[in-house]
């Protein structure tokens, strides 16, 4: 008769597995407490952090603060972009300024109501940051000139629009000029003439 003994191969391997997971955990936890790493976390480290936190000036700044501020932003922007200049000119990849396109501007209305002057331009490109200048003007006479941003539409843009009082101005014919100034550098004019009764 043969006598099998109960094979323990696999419960020697998961307990030598076992120990060796607790001895890693042991030789972590050793390391971790003498340098304070988690789980054991200096109360030092948050101690600096909160003392650095209630040094904080929430307040605002003052005039010398800002003026000090600005003063390092632009030597920073200078620095940088003298740098920049320096690296293109080294590596010869220098950027030229895109040409300025004309862009076609209409005065779409120009209308007196009562003593009133309105002027309305539409303005073949679509910009919402772009800058209108309306000058009214008649020799002998001192100009008109306003300005104002653009606003977009579907397809274009238009001047946000002129209105002027016209009760002091000298009757005959003035001379209305629009012009539109892009914010991608594009620009673009248009006269028209108006009989002031």
């Amino acid at each position: 008769m043969n006598i099998t003994k109960p094979n323990h191969k696999k419960r020697n391997i998961i307990i030598i597995f076992a120990v060796i997971l607790l001895l890693g955990i042991a030789a972590y936890s050793a390391v971790a407490y003498a340098r304070g790493y988690w789980p054991f976390l200096l109360t030092s480290n948050t101690q600096d952090t909160k003392d650095t936190e209630s040094k904080i000036d929430y307040k605002k700044p003052t005039t010398e603060q800002i003026k000090a501020g600005n003063q390092t932003k632009d030597q920073f922007l200078e620095k940088e972009t003298e740098a920049s200049k320096q690296q293109a000119k080294a590596t010869g990849t220098e950027t030229k300024q895109p040409a300025k396109t004309n862009t076609s501007v209409l005065i779409s209305s120009l209308n007196l109501n009562g003593s009133s002057l309105s002027a309305r331009t539409i303005i073949q490109a679509i910009d919402a940051s772009g800058t209108c200048k309306f000058a009214l003007t008649k020799p002998g006479q001192k100009p008109i000139e306003l300005s104002a941003g653009t606003q977009t539409q579907a397809s274009y843009s238009v001047c946000q629009g002129f209105d002027i009082e016209t009760a002091s101005l000298a009757r005959g014919e003035w001379k209305v000029s629009i012009t539109y100034t892009g914010s991608a550098g594009q620009s673009g004019s248009a006269e028209k003439t108006v009989t002031l009764p």
